[in-house]
């Protein structure tokens, strides 16, 4: 007999200090926020009133007392369906918690079973039959319709979501730029001129033109449709970007002339990309895919440019 009280005690003691120890190794690689940690320390508590109940609940059948099993068992079972019952609203993540879920009801039907079996009036365990199996199917019934709820209420949200992404799908194409290089004159009323030499840190990739390694850059014409407008801020020589002084604004139909003083040339080579902003911000880069002759880049015109840095149409 005594072994058992001893099995009793040792594991009244060591049950908080496991709990504590399972919530340090829950929390080891990550720092728990305030409310992580306030719903730590309820789970703790539940947690260990539960193991000593169950504890107690051993303890009856040490000095076989019915009376002690039906309140600590009940006890036991409150604590379990109190677990049970905040789930619908905190909900169960990944798939260890949801398998604790299921152990949990299980665990809580057991009990109900047992502490029904042991009623020692038959009249009475039938009265307490139909009354838990009617609390069971309500709960059944709730859980259903909480479950229902929770995933009418994703479901929503998804539609929600996925209206959005498409009105600003279409919003995107909307205000998509629309623009080419060509080669005929452009009206100096409807021409936007920028010099790559104004360009910030263009020093890094400019020299002196009598370097005969430099690439010289043929002044490029770029001609927006009638679409809509845009904005030039930048350009990109090898990959790296190089922003403008201010941000152009380029209306309908008119064109850019993009140029560089005659004493500078490039020294890159001949990767370059315009880089363009819509009406609603988002960006977008447009390479222009040259042909070097005799160390001078040209950029052909009669080509509608692909646009990159957004998903195209």
């Amino acid at each position: 007999m005594w072994w058992k009280w001893t099995i009793f005690a040792i594991v009244l003691v060591i049950v908080p200090f496991g709990v504590k120890g399972l919530k340090k190794l829950a929390y080891s690689e990550i720092t728990p926020t305030k409310e992580q940690e306030r719903y730590a320390r309820k789970k703790a508590v539940l947690y260990t009133a539960f193991c000593w109940l169950c504890d107690f609940f051993g303890m009856s059948f040490i000095i076989d007392n019915i009376a002690c099993r039906f309140a600590f068992g009940i006890m036991v079972m409150i604590c379990i369906f109190a677990n049970l019952a905040v789930q619908p609203v905190v909900g169960a993540k990944g798939f260890l918690s949801k398998l604790g879920l299921i152990g949990d009801f299980l665990c809580g039907v057991g009990f109900s079973i047992y502490l029904i079996y042991i009623i020692p009036n038959k009249d009475l365990r039938t009265v307490v039959l139909a009354i838990v199996a009617a609390v069971y199917g309500g709960m059944m019934t709730l859980v259903g319709v909480a479950w229902t709820i929770k995933k009418g209420d994703k479901d929503r949200k998804d539609d929600m979501q996925r209206i959005e992404q498409e009105r600003q799908e279409e919003e995107r194409r909307k205000y998509r730029p629309v623009f080419s290089v060509v080669e005929k004159n452009a009206d100096p009323q409807k021409r936007i001129s920028i010099d790559l030499s104004t360009v910030e840190n263009i020093n890094k990739i400019t020299t002196n033109k009598k370097n005969k390694n430099n690439i010289e850059l043929y002044p490029v014409l770029i001609e927006n449709s009638s679409k809509i407008e845009f904005y030039v801020y930048g350009f990109l020589f090898d990959g790296v970007f190089y922003a403008t002084q201010e941000k152009y604004l380029i209306k309908k139909d008119y064109c850019i002339f993009v140029y560089l003083f005659d004493d500078l040339s490039f020294t890159c080579e001949h990767k370059m990309a315009i880089c363009v902003e819509d009406l609603i911000e988002n960006k977008y880069e447009a390479e222009l895919n040259g042909i070097v002759e005799k160390k001078t880049l040209y950029i052909r015109g009669n080509k509608k440019l692909q646009l990159m840095g957004a998903e195209n149409e």
